[in-house]
């Protein structure tokens, strides 16, 4: 609202609302340092005075004190809705309306429903993929049997109908004190270039002198290899193939 008053008055009142403590009602409150307005408005003088505390009044002339007087009726008026469109907590953040709530949270639960959706079908899309390329993995396979208490043989068997090649083959030893325990290599890898599909290859492996093999002794065959499709894989025991790289 514009204030219908002078613009010194405006200002300073401002000044000093935006400052100070201010008079409304009855109620006073303290300010913190001294202001001082005056400006003549519709016959009337209107002084603001703050050594202690705010003080607003009007010095009507003594004709003019009448219960109906119109301009300081006027000026009285004015007075309070200059405060009231004066106050410094006029800026009021709009949040919305509850509706409009909703419809942000609707907005956003939909793109994260869409964007859950996404990414599971992405995985899906690798499984298969993975499961694909997997086929003749699978079907490489290679198991440790003991012989004696310092000889392993080893069969690594190609039951595709492709070869495989780059064979690598470590055989590790399973802790029999603590069968969740990490598996210990027994040997150094052997290598194997190539095995033909539909084949199985035998290697014997002569394990450390720091190991004495048992019959009860559970021993894993660590096996990398490169399928007909230039795929490394990396396999141990009957566990799924993981792709190398």
């Amino acid at each position: 609202m514009r204030s219908p008053f002078g613009g010194e008055f405006t200002m300073g009142l401002r000044r000093l609302i935006l400052s100070k403590w201010w008079t409304v009602g009855g109620i006073a409150a303290r300010t913190m340092s001294t202001a001082s307005v005056s400006t003549p408005v519709l016959g009337c003088t209107l002084s603001v005075q703050a050594p202690r505390l705010t003080k607003i009044s009007a010095v009507i002339p003594n004709s003019l004190l009448i219960p109906a007087d119109p301009p300081c009726a006027a000026l009285d008026t004015g007075i309070h809705d200059g405060l009231m469109n004066w106050s410094p907590i006029q800026d009021v953040v709009d949040w919305g309306s509850v509706p409009d709530w909703f419809g942000a949270v609707g907005s956003i639960a939909s793109v994260l429903f869409v964007y859950l959706g996404l990414r599971r079908e992405i995985r899906a899309r690798r499984n298969d993929d993975l499961r694909v390329r997997a086929t003749q993995a699978r079907l490489v396979s290679a198991v440790a049997e003991i012989r004696g208490t310092s000889v392993l043989r080893v069969a690594v068997a190609n039951e595709s109908d492709a070869p495989v090649l780059d064979v690598v083959v470590l055989a590790r030893l399973v802790p029999p004190d603590d069968p969740d325990a990490p598996p210990v290599g027994l040997a150094a890898a052997k290598q194997v270039r190539r095995i033909p599909g539909r084949d199985v290859h035998d290697l014997f492996v002569t394990v450390a002198a720091e190991h004495r093999l048992r019959s009860a002794d559970t021993v894993l065959v660590d096996l990398t290899f490169t399928d007909h499709d230039g795929n490394r894989w990396h396999r141990i025991g009957a566990g799924q193939p993981e792709p190398v790289g």
